[in-house]
């Protein structure tokens, strides 16, 4: 997933808050009781609906909110309902890319970089996110100041 989407989008909405940009694009955001997941997209014939769980954090329905959008920008022709029964390869991968989709809207550069010295662990624990997804930014970020 290339974050150049995601600074075109936030450009062209003026935003990097996921709801505001859900709500800009058309997106129908509803918050509900979900016992096995955290949210999940659904797009049923031109609507574009995102499912948040209830009794999240402030930051899980900020993240929730961007990866369920992601998967709305990156792969709204996906049919989720065959991906979870036909293969586990495809499904890991869209939401690995909704993930860092979510990651790169609501956690701009400037705001990630205060993270940048410290051990990428800490990062995630105190972000609430996969090392991975902290080990991904951070990558970025220093990648960043390099090429500058």
């Amino acid at each position: 997933m290339k974050k150049g989407i995601v600074d075109r989008l936030v450009s062209q909405y003026g935003t990097r808050d996921p709801f505001l940009m859900a709500q800009s694009t058309g997106r129908i955001l509803l918050t509900v009781p979900l016992s096995d997941f955290r949210g999940f997209y659904q797009r049923i014939h031109r609507c574009h609906i995102i499912y948040i769980a209830e009794g999240l954090t402030e930051f899980e329905r900020s993240f929730v909110c961007a990866h369920e959008l992601g998967h709305s920008f990156l792969h709204s022709e996906a049919n989720a309902a065959f991906i979870d029964s036909r293969t586990h390869l495809v499904k890991a991968k869209y939401e690995h890319e909704a993930d860092r989709f979510a990651i790169d809207l609501i956690m701009p550069d400037e705001r990630f970089s205060e993270f940048m010295y410290m051990p990428v662990h800490d990062i995630a624990e105190s972000l609430g996110i996969s090392d991975e997804l902290a080990n991904y930014r951070l990558d970025q970020i220093q990648m960043k100041f390099r090429d500058q």
